[in-house]
């Protein structure tokens, strides 16, 4: 099991290595399944999180259990750069819902997907165990697979969730019914609309009491929608697994987050820790980072520009490595910063 993770802090970009692992190198044999979720940017960050733990423990077996094409996550843009052999991809499971043929509906696809889960993936761990030759102890899975849960408690071994969203995503959906409450007596004092404003602020909301209604995850709607229609529709078969990781999460013997400590409030991460048995935030796992140069050699003077700035003082904004806004959004966001007297980079 991952040991919170030291940073190296200062004006430097943090950089996590991972100092220990559970005696898990010292033991002859253990054996981990790996369920990754393939959709939008979570396939890196799990692989990325596996490969690290597997080179730091090369008698432990990593069993992904996903696609055979999920080996051309592991093995990174290079076929020089295959995976160790202690981290193998069995090709139990199939993804049909990621691109669905014509005529098919994805979200019908993912639902079915979901409600199968348990079965499954219990058939391709058997499959892996057999295979490998030693039993599964631990499941390390995507946190949107909120079902490996119970197959974990069924199975009696831990079970460590990997959250790629955002800290303040799972604070939102672990306070779900709290928002849900304040948002439907907001928009019960609207005159107009039977919708909140969506400029309500979250207040008594640990670690959101400054956001308001517009910045929560997937809109305001999701979190007002009748309960029937979120218990049955199936476009929302997703929402419906973020709901329940309000009471799932807690069980976990770990919940690990791709974040940094220092990018998130205080009162968020005490709240999420008094709420799990443990909390590791183990820095960006969506590449591997290498240290910026010592200088600024690209000429560009942004570092030094930094350096001047007061402490705090700077927006930093970035898509990520997956997705990004059309140029006309990104000059529209510039304009609007620039118009806000706010630096940013």
């Amino acid at each position: 099991m991952l040991c919170m993770p030291s940073l190296i802090k200062g004006h430097e970009i943090a950089r996590p290595h991972f100092e220990c692992i559970d005696q898990m190198s010292s033991l002859a044999e253990n054996h981990v399944a790996v369920i990754p979720f393939p959709a939008t940017s979570h396939a890196r960050p799990l692989a990325n999180l596996v490969l690290k733990l597997a080179a730091e423990a090369p008698r432990v077996h990593f069993s992904f259990l996903a696609d055979p094409g999920y080996n051309d996550v592991l093995s990174g843009h290079s076929s020089a750069d295959a995976p160790p052999a202690n981290v193998k991809v069995f090709g139990a499971i199939t993804w049909p819902w990621v691109n669905p043929m014509p005529g098919k509906s994805q979200d019908k696809m993912l639902q079915l997907f979901l409600e199968e889960g348990p079965k499954n993936f219990e058939a391709a761990i058997g499959a892996a165990e057999q295979a490998v030759g030693v039993k599964v102890s631990c499941l390390l899975a995507d946190a949107f697979y909120t079902f490996a849960c119970m197959i974990a408690e069924k199975m009696q071994v831990k079970w460590v969730p990997l959250v790629v969203s955002s800290p303040y995503f799972v604070s939102a959906y672990v306070h779900y019914d709290e928002i849900r409450k304040c948002l439907l007596d907001a928009a019960a004092h609207e005159e107009v609309s039977s919708q909140p404003d969506r400029r309500t602020v979250l207040e008594g909301i640990p670690g959101l009491s400054r956001m308001r209604v517009e910045d929560l995850p997937d809109g305001p709607a999701v979190f007002t929608i009748d309960s029937h229609v979120l218990s049955s529709s199936e476009e929302l078969a997703l929402v419906r697994s973020f709901c329940e990781l309000r009471s799932v999460l807690p069980r976990a013997a770990a919940v690990v987050m791709s974040s940094f400590e220092e990018v998130n409030s205080k009162d968020l991460l005490e709240d999420l820790r008094s709420r799990f048995k443990e909390l590791l935030l183990v820095g960006s796992l969506t590449a591997s980072l290498t240290p910026p140069p010592p200088h600024d050699s690209a000429g560009s003077g942004c570092l030094q520009w930094l350096n001047r700035q007061k402490h705090r003082s700077v927006a930093y904004i970035s898509f990520g490595s997956v997705n990004s806004p059309p140029p006309e959004e990104i000059s529209a966001l510039a304009d609007a910063l620039e118009a806000s007297k706010t630096p940013y980079l």
